[in-house]
């Protein structure tokens, strides 16, 4: 008898087979956002290997989406997990129009050193 753990990971890995974590991590991160909260640990994590994602990706992903959707903020443009990933822990609903700013126009080093020494959500 197939379990629903088999079924979902099954279900699961033929959906995502046709994102690309680059362009669709959004998806992906609400998808495993929703699985995981219903998963046990060891089918979760079975599902990540069939998808070929790392338990850190998916911990990132989840953790921007969480944050995206607490702060009902609505990713402007195409912008890069491992980005937002370095400007989640301070994107508010506030200061995002700053933030992404920063984001199209610097890279994901130079994001890491302003959230360090504290300019990333300034203005300037």
């Amino acid at each position: 008898m197939t379990s629903w753990a088999d079924l979902t990971i099954v279900h699961a890995t033929q959906k995502v087979k046709g994102f690309r974590l680059e362009t669709d991590w959004l998806e992906i991160g609400r998808a495993l956002k929703n699985l995981s909260n219903r998963m046990k640990p060891e089918p979760y994590k079975k599902l990540l290997r069939a998808i070929d994602l790392s338990d850190r990706t998916a911990f990132y992903l989840i953790a921007i989406v969480t944050r995206l959707d607490a702060q009902e903020i609505k990713v402007p443009g195409n912008i890069g997990w491992r980005k937002l990933a370095e400007v989640a822990p301070i994107l508010t609903y506030e200061n995002q129009m700053i933030i992404f700013n920063k984001v199209f126009s610097h890279t994901r080093e130079e994001l890491i050193k302003m959230r360090q020494d504290g300019t990333l959500a300034k203005e300037g």
